[in-house]
């Protein structure tokens, strides 16, 4: 949505793909016609990796278009300069400084790895940790951004570039993409270090109205795992709702593209053009998630390759884990009662049919996992424990060498019926935890069996879940009786 790089006047094909890429790279974006009868039902299906194209030959119910991919690509790269690296820092401060003069526009570019770059006044960053870069590059919708350091500090990047929203439809597919990126770069020199700092997925839907969505999102008829205090809001033109956002690390974005683009026409014929295949639609919503560098380390995300090969995972769990809107008011006690609003499976089949079926990724949260937390309530436990076991401790020492006696016994008992020690567990638990991907059956298997209790009445084992259950029910019966 929030485009960063600069857009002249020219037409949309030329600047998108630069001076070298030419009539070839525009043609990857496009929608491809919707076909019909049996040509319909073999086109259909799902294809994994994609990034940009048609989603499916089959119109939905409602009769809409669809169509997904890549918004926004940043990627940092920490690389060694071979020994040109002189020279072109003598050209990229002359046309740096032809820039802040308002010289000649022939003055201000340069030629670098093949493309023809417009170098900007002033460079960017210093703030908040990030690297400050002192040349800014600009050729078809791409950002290219250069320290004046031949070789990186560390992993502290001396290059990043920045593919924006119609550069990216330019160059097609997901892996394409990637391709696209590195073939910017490659001839800088040698790559030590290649880091995704932020990918954007989008679905559009032509000829559905972003109403029913925001009303959802008002209503709050929403499943999130997004934050408390994450960022929301609803956007306003005058008095009409044009879609809304929430999250920040991962941020989606819900709006009317039409409305969006309208103040930009050069842009706004780019994408019917590349998007549409030149047919403007009367309407479209456009659903967008916004992954940063954060976000991405949740997911083991740190190079293209792994963004590519994630992709179908990752919008999976985007939208159906971590945001779905829902056809009714949700019971929080239970919000997988809550069914998935037929708006927003056309949003979900958007994302499954570009990047495929891919196993949906999930990540556990270290943040939230509060281990004082843990302590607290295993020391509430163990209180409880000696309370019951009777008797009398004084002093740390026979406290924990009481505790530490009947750890082993449960321990020694737990190994003897499960076969599975105290440290085998926090092992297979420690692998799930760092874990991007879901556990294995046979892991969770295990997990079921690990977590075991016994009736104290009956000496019946069963799942931890029930045991609240039972005590209660006991409890009950108890004080009837």
């Amino acid at each position: 949505m929030d485009d960063i790089t600069e857009l002249s006047a020219e037409s949309s094909s030329s600047i998108l793909v630069g001076e070298r890429a030419e009539d070839d790279a525009v043609a990857i974006g496009r929608v491809v016609p919707r076909a019909s009868g049996e040509e319909a039902g073999e086109n259909s299906g799902g294809g994994g990796g994609g990034a940009g194209g048609c989603l499916s030959n089959t119109p939905p119910t409602n009769g809409q278009d669809r169509y997904s991919g890549t918004d926004t690509l940043h990627v940092s790269y920490c690389i060694e300069w071979g020994p040109e690296f002189a020279e072109i820092s003598d050209q990229l401060e002359a046309a740096k400084k032809a820039s802040a003069e308002r010289g000649d526009v022939e003055d201000q570019q340069i030629k670098l790895g093949g493309y023809v770059y417009t170098v900007g006044s002033r460079g960017v960053g210093g703030e908040d940790g990030a690297p400050y870069m002192a040349y800014v590059l600009r050729s078809g919708g791409v950002a290219l951004l250069l320290s004046r350091k031949d070789k990186p500090s560390g992993q502290t990047p001396n290059v990043r570039i920045e593919f924006g929203a119609l550069a990216c439809l330019a160059a097609g597919a997901l892996d394409d993409l990637a391709a696209s990126v590195r073939a910017r770069v490659s001839s800088f020199g040698v790559i030590k270090r290649e880091c995704v700092g932020r990918v954007d997925f989008f679905v559009d839907l032509a000829g559905v109205p972003v109403a029913p969505f925001v009303n959802a999102f008002r209503e709050n008829r929403v499943i999130t795992r997004a934050r408390k205090n994450a960022e929301y809001g609803v956007y306003c033109d005058g008095h009409n709702s044009t879609g809304f956002t929430i999250g920040t690390d991962t941020r989606l974005r819900v709006y009317d593209k039409v409305a969006e683009l309208e103040k930009n026409r050069t842009k706004f014929a780019a994408w019917v053009d590349l998007e549409w295949d030149g047919k403007e639609p009367d309407e479209c919503t456009r659903v967008e998630f916004q992954l940063r560098r954060n976000a991405l380390k949740a997911y083991k995300i740190t190079t293209l390759d792994e963004l590519v090969a994630a992709a179908g995972g990752i919008t999976a769990d985007l939208g159906e884990g971590w945001f779905r809107l829902t056809t009714h008011a949700v019971d929080r006690r239970n919000q997988k009662r809550a069914q998935t609003s037929e708006i927003w499976t056309w949003v979900q089949a958007g994302y499954r049919q570009v990047y495929g079926e891919g196993r949906r990724r999930r990540v556990m949260d270290r943040k939230r996992a509060d281990v004082d937390a843990l302590v607290r309530q295993g020391m509430g436990c163990f209180e409880s424990a000696l309370a019951i076991m009777g008797g009398s401790a004084e002093g740390t020492d026979e406290l924990v060498a009481r505790l530490q006696a009947k750890l082993d016994e449960v321990a020694a008992k737990r190994e003897e019926r499960s076969g599975d020690d105290v440290y085998t567990s926090v092992a297979r638990k420690r692998k799930a935890f760092e874990s991007a991907y879901p556990v294995e059956p046979a892991m969770h298997a295990r997990f079921r069996q690990s977590y075991k209790g016994v009736d104290s009445r009956t000496h019946d084992v069963y799942p931890i879940h029930r045991s609240v259950n039972h005590y209660t029910r006991g409890h009950h019966e108890q004080t009837r009786r």
